[in-house]
């Protein structure tokens, strides 16, 4: 019982911690994801087809998307 008393005002910040690994990983789903790689490979070509993006920019962008897709979670 006293256990349970003095854990009380620690389980505030148990729950942001716990909070915060739930949006830790859903960002990391999110963000390595077959489906957002793909959106994000396509929008760059969009980009580049729309004159946005030089070959130079176009290139080092999709570079670094692949790269994030090939080191995904280390």
């Amino acid at each position: 019982m006293i256990g349970t008393l003095l854990s009380l005002p620690v389980l505030p910040l148990k729950a942001v911690v716990a909070l915060a690994r739930v949006i830790a990983d859903e960002a990391d789903r999110q963000l390595y994801s077959p489906a957002a790689i793909r959106r994000e490979l396509d929008e760059l070509q969009r980009r580049r087809a729309a004159g946005e993006l030089d070959e130079d920019a176009y290139r080092q962008a999709e570079q670094q998307v692949l790269n994030r897709a090939l080191h995904r979670g280390k």
